[in-house]
């Protein structure tokens, strides 16, 4: 394996411990958890194009 594909796998695995807290924070009773997951949602498609397209 590369460096370039082993930094990926560091940070997909970063990431998908992160996905986690905003559940902590809004758990799905919370006023703005549609908001925030939305947002969360659209954070993961560009940053999926990003790496799609680079």
């Amino acid at each position: 394996m590369d460096d370039d594909t082993q930094e990926l796998i560091a940070i997909q695995q970063e990431l998908e411990g992160i996905s986690d807290r905003p559940l902590k924070i809004f758990p799905s009773t919370h006023p703005q958890f549609d908001d925030v997951f939305e947002d969360i949602g659209a954070a993961g498609y560009y940053m999926r194009e990003a790496g799609i397209s680079s």
